[in-house]
This record gives structure tokens, sequence and C-alpha cells, in this order.
């Protein structure tokens, strides 16, 4: 009889232990039992996004043992929730210019962690194709007919937006700013490009769009577009709620090369992003090793 009870408590402290362990004792923020807060993300829907987000959430999972979540939204209600704490980690801030606006309103309530990339092009252009005078945004007035007098763009919270409507406003262009979206933009310029017509749109590396297609990127000789600067920000919180994440963002570091092969992948030949994340992790050990040393 006493085996039979000892039986019984061994029983009910093991279902206690499982319980915990998936997560259905305890709460919070507190996932899979493992005593470690969730990770958020914030995630927009741009290409760019993932090639950063999807190592960086891969390596927080498997060596840091956090339980991580995308939040999916554009780019302004990102910025909020980093500084409402909601969000933990943005990995694709365009800095100094495009995210200024975010930065100049949630500056004190979030942090710059890491420079990931530099040089990342931004600008408009043009298929070659279109006529070889048109070189400068300064030209752009005397072909308006050619382009309708529009200016196909992504969508209307991303800083190339706003940059675009100063742009117009500072070279007095009779042109109209047609915001939309990622997707819907790149549909646009793939059927100028099928049936040969002019189109003006924005443009920006690290993208698959200079490998698809030939563009040429129109001067700005009043230096309004300039490269960005992509970083990683994270709330003023996250250094508290887990340090060792916050080291490991600060640490943080991909290729802007790197960035264009994993989007042409992505996009072009339907791979999987946990897939490429995994793929890279195994051809950049040594660098990996560094963003996790000591920690």
């Amino acid at each position: 009889m006493r085996n039979k009870w000892v039986w019984i408590g061994l029983a009910v402290v093991l279902t206690g232990f499982l319980l915990t362990r998936s997560g259905f004792i305890g709460g919070g923020d507190q996932a899979a039992g493992r005593g470690e807060p969730t990770i958020t993300f914030g995630f927009t829907p741009w290409t760019t996004t993932f090639p950063g987000t999807y190592v960086a959430k891969q390596l927080i999972e498997d060596e840091l043992g956090y339980p991580t979540e995308l939040e999916q939204a554009d780019v302004g209600v990102v910025y909020a929730g980093l500084a409402r704490g909601d969000v933990d980690i943005f990995m694709d801030s365009w800095l100094p210019e495009l995210h200024r606006d975010y930065i100049k309103e949630y500056g004190d309530s979030i942090e710059d962690a890491s420079t990931i990339y530099t040089n990342a092009i931004v600008g408009w252009g043009v298929p070659e194709f279109v006529d070889e005078s048109i070189q400068s945004i300064a030209d752009l007035n005397d072909h308006r007919e050619l382009f309708e007098g529009r200016v196909v763009g992504i969508d209307p919270g991303a800083g190339m937006s706003r940059t675009s409507r100063e742009l117009i406003e500072q070279y007095g262009l009779d042109f109209e700013y047609i915001a939309s979206s990622e997707a819907a933009m790149l549909t646009e310029v793939e059927t100028a490009f099928r049936e040969q017509k002019p189109l003006l749109f924005l443009v920006y590396r690290p993208h698959t769009m200079f490998t698809k297609w030939d563009i040429r990127v129109l001067e700005d000789p009043e230096g309004i577009w300039e490269a960005s600067e992509i970083h990683a920000m994270v709330n003023n919180g996250l250094k508290e709620k887990a340090p060792d994440v916050h080291t490991f963002i600060s640490r943080f570091k991909m290729p802007l090369e790197d960035y264009e092969a994993w989007i042409f992948a992505q996009d072009e030949e339907g791979a999987d992003p946990e897939q490429l994340a995994q793929e890279w992790i195994e051809q950049n050990s040594q660098k990996v090793r560094g963003f996790l040393e000591g920690l």
C-alpha cells in the first residue's frame, strides 16, 4: 500500500513538471516554462526585414534559449511598439535619413543597438531602356508625360515615401507620389520591363531588382537621397529583460551582399526563410561564435 502512494506522489510531481514545461501552468511572457521571457521582433512587410530577423531569431531560440515571436505591422506601428515595450527588437531601421521622424518621436524610449550593414542605396530609378537624356531627377519635369506624372512607391509609412514627397517639393516637380506596397510596386515594375514601358519608381539596395532588371538610378543634384545604414533597434527595457540577448544584438552584423543573395533565393526560388537562416548560420560559424562569445 505504501508503494502505491509513493507511485501516485511521483506521478503528481511528474505531471506538474510536464504541465509547467508545456506552458499550461505559469504565464505572462514566460513561455514554454523555460523561465525565459518571450523576445518579440517587429516585422515589416519588406524583403529587407527577413534576413537579419530570421537569423537573430533562430540564434536567440537555439543558442540563448528564449522563445521568440514576430509582430507583423507597418513600420510606424513597429516603432510605437518598441517605445511601449510591446516589441523588443527591430532589425530593419534605416538611418540616418529614412526613419529620422520615428527616431525623433520615439528616440528617448528606444536604443540604437548596432549597425547591421552600410551603403544601402536609396533613390528613384527608371528602366535603362528609357531616353538616355534622363539622367537626373532635375530632368523629370521635361518628361512628365512620358511617366504620366507618377512616381510609384511603397507603403505610405515608409521613410522613402516621406522623402519622396519632400523631394517632389524641393525640385518643384509636377509629379504625384503613388504609395502602395512593395509587392504592388514590383508588380508594376515587372510589367513595365516586360512591355518596355517607361516607369519612375523607388529603388533601393539590398534588393533583387538590380539582379533582375537593368535599372538607371537617377542622379540627385540636391543631395536629398543618401545611402543608408541599417540598424538594429531595441526597446530600453531589453537590457534588463534579457541582458544576453541585448549583448548578442549589439554584436550582430550581416553583409549587404548576403542580404541580396538571401532575398533572391527567397523571392525568386521560393526558399524557406527558416532554412536560409540555418544555412547562413552554418556557413558563417566564426561570425556566429563572435556574436555569442561569453553568453
